[in-house]
């Protein structure tokens, strides 16, 4: 369990982290989908339909299963 001081100090470098435009930029590669660039919205869609992941998480998500 993190500290109180931890959970702080991974606040303020996510806040820096998200400064960046290289992590803010949308990794999906479906550009003419109408929530391309919209990843607050596309998730919130991909979770109430609970079909599957947005594109850009399916990547992610099978490097962690390969592992397992």
């Amino acid at each position: 369990m993190r500290t109180k001081e931890e959970y702080y100090e991974d606040t303020l470098k996510n806040r820096a982290l998200l400064e960046s435009q290289e992590v803010l930029n949308c990794s999906c590669p479906y550009r003419r989908c109408e929530w391309h660039g919209k990843c607050r919205e596309c998730v919130a869609l991909h979770r109430y339909h609970a079909e599957h992941l947005p594109c850009c998480l399916q990547p992610l998500l099978r490097e962690k299963i390969t592992v397992l």
